[in-house]
């Protein structure tokens, strides 16, 4: 990186990739999670922006007719970004908590939706001392079930506490707060500073259930990797070399394999999924060879007939993967970042992001996208010496090199 302690205003316009290669500046960077927690971002449109969806099944144990584990899918992908103050004062609730977690009814009180947080140390301030506040969590995988109080009927104007697990939390207030009370949830062991609560959000309608897959925001494109199939609506046979039953065809675009010793990748809500050579009774596998190839298999000796086993099936499916994926365009989306610190989640399974760190370019590119849309070329100039870190305060001294940074025309 290049000091700018001296600018030459007539400086040499660069493509931004050869400027990045000349250590002129930062690149872009890239993170991956869900949540995703940046800090040094420009306030500038995500560059790419991509979720990936996995089929999510409730429930825990191993999946049988009598531990139904239900397979849910999605029908949207949203995606938000909120600044260091994770709390909403806009979003609060009439009434409170009970000892249990559960909904109280008390026109007087004031609480928060269920807000979902990962594993870490938190703070939480607010102005008020003369009125009680609490802090409820619940699990993750069911955010109807209560854990317990984080911090219960404290007059305190902040608490600290730490999470070693994800979960859900819900915070009540015994009387009204109102935006002078300056609440502030965020990601540090001890309060910093009050800034407002700020956010930027997608919302992408996929017109379908998906139940895997890849959603890339910005360009729209839905790439549709899992299918689901109905197992009622199958014919069923015995097979006495297996020892159970097999469907009369394959489910459509399943994608098939000739190893037995392979555990296809397929989910159910009622069956476990194993190899042909490792299934045992209760199990459900792919059949790998002959006409019956990539046919479902699941073993079980319980039923009379092929008749009566298909009737103990209403209600039970599978998701499977494709052979070939499916694409769709659907509309494309912008995430806005905001300025330094973002935690974006998504309630996919995973966001894979790039974007521009907080310095000169990225600034001049988020600019640039409001009024020009144009990301490729921007002056950069020469002139630059010492040989040190690209500082962007530095640079706002300079309006007239700010205003030619870039390229609008």
């Amino acid at each position: 990186m290049a000091d700018i302690s001296k600018i030459n205003p007539n400086g040499t316009e660069y493509d931004i990739k050869d400027a990045v290669a000349r250590g002129m500046v930062e690149g872009s960077k890239t993170a991956t999670g869900n949540p995703i927690t940046l800090t040094d971002a420009s306030e500038s449109y995500a560059e790419e922006l991509e979720v990936e969806l996995e089929p999510i099944q409730s429930g825990s144990g191993t999946p049988s007719p009598s531990n139904i584990r239900p397979i849910t899918g999605y029908t949207d992908v949203n995606v938000g970004s909120v600044g260091k103050n994770l709390f909403d004062i806009s979003a609060l609730i009439i009434g409170g908590i009970d000892n249990s977690g559960k909904d109280y009814p008390d026109n007087s009180w004031r609480r928060t939706d269920y807000l979902f947080l990962t594993a870490g140390s938190y703070s939480i301030r607010r102005k008020t001392s003369s009125n009680w506040w609490k802090v409820y969590k619940y699990h993750e995988a069911d955010q109807n079930t209560g854990i317990g109080f984080v911090f219960n009927n404290n007059t305190s104007t902040s608490e600290s506490f730490t999470l070693t697990e994800s979960c859900y939390i819900r915070v009540q207030f015994n009387y009204v707060p109102t935006s002078a009370d300056e609440i502030q949830l965020e990601r540090n062991a001890q309060p910093t500073t009050y800034e407002p609560y700020t956010s930027s959000t997608t919302h992408t309608p996929l017109g379908r259930t998906v139940y895997g897959g890849k959603l890339n925001v910005r360009t729209g494109e839905l790439t549709f990797t899992h299918g689901f199939v109905d197992l009622y609506s199958f014919t069923w046979s015995w097979s006495s070399t297996y020892n159970g039953y097999y469907s009369d065809s394959k489910a459509s675009g399943i994608k098939e394999t000739s190893s037995t010793s392979v555990v296809p990748n397929i989910l159910s809500n009622q069956f476990a999924t194993y190899s042909m050579s490792q299934i045992v009774d209760g199990g459900i596998s792919l059949l790998t060879s002959g006409a019956t190839k990539g046919r479902f298999f699941i073993k079980t000796q319980q039923y009379e007939s092929a008749s009566a086993f298909r009737e103990s099936l209403n209600g039970a499916y599978v998701v499977y993967e494709l052979a070939t994926p499916q694409t769709y365009q659907l509309t494309p989306q912008e995430l806005k970042l905001l300025k330094q610190y973002n935690y974006i989640t998504t309630n996919g399974t995973t966001i894979s992001l790039k974007y521009q760190p907080d310095n000169v370019i990225g600034e001049a590119i988020g600019v640039s996208e409001e009024y020009t849309d144009r990301r490729t070329k921007w002056k950069v100039f020469d002139g630059l010496t010492n040989g040190s870190t690209l500082d962007l305060n530095a640079l706002r001294q300079y309006d007239e090199a700010l205003f030619c940074l870039f390229n609008g025309s």
